[in-house]
């Protein structure tokens, strides 16, 4: 019995316990009532909709939250997430890398496109010397007394034209068409006594008493190229683009040389005609890039390099008559070669706002190697070992082109 009342007493004292500080805690104020950080109100962003009550370390007071969107439309900067009760726009890690804006690749806009290009070039490594002055007939002991007289072809105009075809968003299919002509006349003086030597004829074909006070010289360099590219962008950015390209190349170089040496009786007026042409096809690849310099004005750098290798065969032919004489030399040789063609090109373009057009100008160098050159097939001739050496003709100078784009 009376283990049972000290049980009843105890536990009517622990409940009288408990209601009395039930009623103290009643009458004073909530330390964190005035928190803003600790409130019930904090949200949490990205969480939708926000707790009832939720408390966090670091809080926002109340307001318009920019990254949620329960109408279920997000500002502009990234890709939106999709949630049951609204969108939840999440700012992006790294504003540098995370949703860089768009970015336009060469020809991802365009389909076809076509351009034409004007050439300014001059060949070089392949001057004929033809004639030059000398102190009397060409006996031992007699010296030249004026400048040598060199066929030097100058700078001439050309052309490219072609288009493409575009197959996808990188890549597409480049035809183009290359057109070339230089020709140079030059003329050689000498004051008697003086008399001309002539460079270019075959030895022992006239006398040694020939007099001569002049010599003419005609010379034509040109070729025709014919390309066809597939090329793909190899990476793309804001800043720069840079792809590769694979294909065919076809190419017809021609070189034509005539000399006239008006020589007095006995010798009489002898001509000189030489040819050397070459035609070869082969496989191409190449590189080409661009580098933004100024984004408001639409100006970049250009780079393009190729290489292309040539099956093809060498026709070369030397004839020399004379007024008296007739036909002096008739001869011919044919050979086969690969050629190796080196294109580079560095310049800067221009493109219209929506790239529609685009305007460039640049410097243009192509070295055709393992080529016979003229002077070197007139020294095969008169040396007689009949073996042109590996010589290389090469082409430089300025290109303007313009591209349109649709």
């Amino acid at each position: 019995m009376h283990r049972v009342s000290a049980r009843l007493f105890l536990a009517i004292a622990l409940l009288a316990a408990v209601a009395s500080r039930t009623a103290a805690s009643d009458g004073e104020e909530n330390p964190f009532s005035d928190d803003p950080i600790l409130t019930a109100g904090s949200i949490v962003r990205g969480q939708n909709p926000p707790p009832p009550q939720m408390r966090v370390a670091q809080g926002l007071v109340p307001q318009p939250d920019p990254y949620y969107a329960p109408s279920g439309v997000c500002p502009p900067v990234c890709p939106p997430t999709v949630s049951p009760n609204g969108t939840v726009c999440l700012p992006p890690m790294d504003p540098y890398s995370a949703c860089p804006a768009p970015v336009s690749c060469p020809w991802q806009p365009f389909h076809v496109g076509a351009f034409g290009e004007f050439l300014y070039l001059q060949a070089r490594n392949a001057d004929v010397p033809f004639a030059v002055p000398q102190n009397g007939i060409v006996i031992p002991g007699s010296v030249p007394t004026g400048p040598v007289g060199v066929a030097d072809p100058g700078f001439s105009p050309g052309f490219r034209a072609g288009g493409f075809v575009g197959l996808g968003s990188e890549s597409r299919v480049i035809g183009t068409y290359t057109w070339y002509h230089s020709t140079t006349n030059t003329t050689v003086d000498a004051t008697a006594p003086s008399v001309i030597n002539p460079l270019t004829l075959f030895p022992f074909t006239f006398n040694a008493g020939f007099t001569a006070q002049q010599a003419t010289a005609n010379y034509q360099v040109d070729f025709q190229l014919i390309d066809v590219d597939y090329q793909v962008v190899a990476e793309c950015c804001s800043q720069y683009w840079w792809g590769y390209s694979g294909g065919a190349r076809y190419a017809r170089l021609t070189q034509d040389f005539t000399a006239n040496y008006p020589f007095a009786p006995p010798d009489g007026s002898t001509s000189l005609s030489t040819t050397s042409s070459f035609t070869g096809v082969g496989p191409r690849a190449g590189l080409e890039g661009e580098r933004m310099l100024f984004p408001s004005c639409g100006l970049r750098a250009y780079g393009k390099t190729s290489a292309s290798f040539l099956v093809g065969k060498f026709n070369s032919s030397y004839l020399q008559t004379n007024q008296f004489n007739g036909t002096e030399v008739n001869t011919s040789l044919k050979q086969d070669r690969i050629v190796p063609i080196l294109d580079f090109e560095l310049g800067l373009a221009w493109l219209s706002p929506r790239e529609h057009v685009r305007i460039s100008g640049g410097y243009l160098v192509s070295a055709w190697f393992n080529s016979i050159t003229t002077p070197g097939w007139i020294d095969a001739v008169q040396s007689g070992n009949f073996q042109p050496g590996s010589d290389t003709i090469t082409f430089d100078g300025l290109t303007a082109r313009a591209e349109v784009r649709f």
